[in-house]
């Protein structure tokens, strides 16, 4: 089968014209010796694709369960389903959010933060982003769960009052006033990145109490993706909180995703698969996409992730396919 293969995937606009493109889908892949299929069952908007009362669904989840027949399909051709769930950005059309809009992220100024975030500090907003994962997890046959938007939006996030509150009590330190030249600031980072890691932790055990593996799209700019965005995912390899790490390398430069992938395979090592993230969708002509998987293979990735499904032409997947008589 030759190497690790899988995309992400919008239901909510992949499988538009009804149930025949889920079996299109899956038989493509196939063909091309697909792994892993990721449907957004909540994505960006905050709309869920999988039956739930905590959020708006896409009409056709109560017309014909994309992602129950998603499943089925998938299994019934040797691919893996790992759902995919939008976790800080609970998007602009959130219930959750509607209801306790205290519970929304908050730049310096007070103000929400753009995209429908909420904040990563709060029990509240950690057990309700879990309870969703649980949801899912009890009502399909799915292989794995997908953890994105895991982390926060940027530098500018979270300074609610809570955040505030909690941090001066802890350290001291009034974060809306610190920077990165601060003895503080290196307290915040961590605080925030703990924030992050605590929730991975708690998702671990529920999908592994479950037998349920693991996976989650990452920054590829690392380590400074500790310091912007909270998020430590090569500590997450290391301590086995995930079973596989997909760097999000998006880029025209080949030479980009060679390097990335050696700083990521280096780094984690052996403690799980690394898969680099790269998006047919910028877009990449297929000469460069194939450049792009090769560099992330010779580079020592397990294999690739393709953002996203609805990008991948069927002359790609004949190159990619091609591929597998060479790795």
């Amino acid at each position: 089968m030759g190497f690790f293969k899988g995309t992400w995937s919008y239901p909510a606009v992949d499988f538009k014209k009804g149930e025949q493109e889920v079996e299109r889908m899956v038989k493509r892949l196939s063909e091309a010796n697909f792994n892993l299929i990721i449907p957004a069952v909540k994505d960006e908007a905050g709309v869920f694709v999988f039956k739930t009362d905590k959020g708006k669904r896409y009409p056709m989840v109560d017309e014909w369960d994309p992602l129950k027949v998603l499943v089925e399909k998938a299994h019934d051709h040797g691919l893996k389903v790992h759902t995919w769930l939008c976790v800080f950005r609970d998007g602009p059309q959130s219930l959750f959010l509607q209801k306790n809009p205290q519970l929304a992220a908050k730049d310096k100024n007070g103000n929400p933060i753009s995209g429908g975030w909420v904040c990563p500090a709060r029990e509240e907003v950690q057990q309700h982003e879990l309870s969703l994962y649980i949801e899912v997890m009890e009502k399909y046959d799915i292989d794995g769960v997908h953890l994105d938007y895991i982390r926060y939006a940027g530098t500018n996030m979270c300074f609610c009052d809570y955040c505030v509150n909690t941090f001066m009590k802890e350290h001291k330190a009034d974060p809306r006033k610190l920077t990165s030249r601060d003895d503080a600031w290196e307290a915040w980072v961590e605080w925030r990145v703990n924030n992050i890691t605590s929730f991975v932790e708690k998702l671990r055990e529920e999908a592994k109490s479950r037998g349920r593996e693991v996976s989650a799209a990452v920054f590829s700019a690392y380590p400074l993706c500790i310091e912007t965005v909270g998020q430590d995912w090569v500590s997450w390899g290391k301590r086995h909180l995930v079973d596989y790490l997909f760097p999000m390398t998006y880029t025209q430069l080949v030479r980009f995703v060679d390097l990335a992938a050696r700083i990521h395979t280096h780094l984690v090592g052996n403690s799980c698969p690394v898969a680099e993230g790269i998006a047919p969708w910028l877009p990449l002509t297929t000469k460069k996409l194939v450049m792009e998987i090769e560099a992330a293979l010779r580079a020592g990735a397990k294999g690739v992730i393709l953002y996203h499904y609805g990008s991948v032409t069927d002359e790609m997947l004949e190159a990619i396919k091609e591929l597998d008589k060479k790795y």
